[in-house]
């Protein structure tokens, strides 16, 4: 019951600060790093992250179909299936590799339902990219890769393998 409470004063906590603009003058999205690193993690409460996240996201958002939700599950999905069907980490290449997929999962799924919902007419917006757009994806790999490090050496491993 604890862990509960404490996940959704985190949850919280994050999505206010995501709401509040103020990692977006940084180029960062820290509930979508925090989602890929609980995805590799064991515990089942982790798929809260995404759901949470995601119906919050597009509450607040301009999009009338769940675009946010359904990108943020479909990376949690993603990677919660490569991390423990097809590899694991275990050295800092792993970490590399979780980190740019998951970024770039997320932002495929993203840019994938926004054009498809925008062809059919579902959705007047069509995203397009600025010149910030890499920076962004660029400075949220890098975030994600050493959220994934630290972690993992502070915690001796224990959250990410089986």
């Amino acid at each position: 019951m604890l862990k509960t409470i404490i996940y959704i004063i985190l949850i919280l906590t994050f999505l206010s600060l995501e709401e509040s603009g103020l990692p977006g003058k940084i180029f960062l999205n820290p509930y979508l790093c925090l989602t890929v690193f609980f995805a590799l993690s064991r515990d089942k409460l982790a798929i809260v992250w995404p759901i949470l996240g995601g119906i919050t996201f597009d509450y607040f958002s301009i999009f009338r179909f769940p675009v946010f939700t359904l990108s943020f599950i479909g990376t949690f999905l993603v990677i919660k299936f490569i991390s423990e069907k097809i590899m694991v980490l275990k050295n800092i290449t792993s970490l590399g590799i979780f980190s740019f997929g998951g970024i770039f999962i997320y932002n495929f799924i993203f840019l994938f339902l926004n054009i498809i919902t925008y062809l059919f007419k579902i959705e007047n917006i069509l995203i397009i990219f600025n010149r910030d757009y890499f920076l962004h994806i660029f400075s949220n790999i890098i975030f994600t890769f050493f959220l994934l490090l630290i972690f993992r050496k502070k915690y001796d491993r224990s959250i990410f393998y089986h």
